[in-house]
């Protein structure tokens, strides 16, 4: 999944033969991608918001198992879990 946020798009997560838990972000201004740190659980079709500086990674899959975990990508790549009942 990807996100513009600011001027940077963000990729979070996605599926390569198994669930990635990756964040990177890639800055058009100076044409180059940042490694951030790492989701908590690897997942794919989840959504991403973009609200108050923060890049908000809702739902999706690990495995087969439909996943309920949200969490939060900061501008400096910190992750944190939310504990937010859907």
């Amino acid at each position: 999944m990807c996100i513009f946020s600011g001027d940077q798009l963000y990729v979070t997560g996605g599926v390569n033969n198994f669930r990635l838990c990756g964040v990177e972000v890639y800055s058009p201004s100076t044409d180059q991608w940042m490694k951030l740190r790492d989701m908590h659980k690897p997942r794919s079709y989840h959504a991403c918001l973009a609200a108050q500086g923060r890049i908000y990674v809702i739902g999706g899959n690990k495995r087969h198992i439909r996943e309920n975990r949200r969490e939060y990508i900061s501008e400096f790549g910190q992750n944190r879990k939310l504990n937010i009942k859907l």
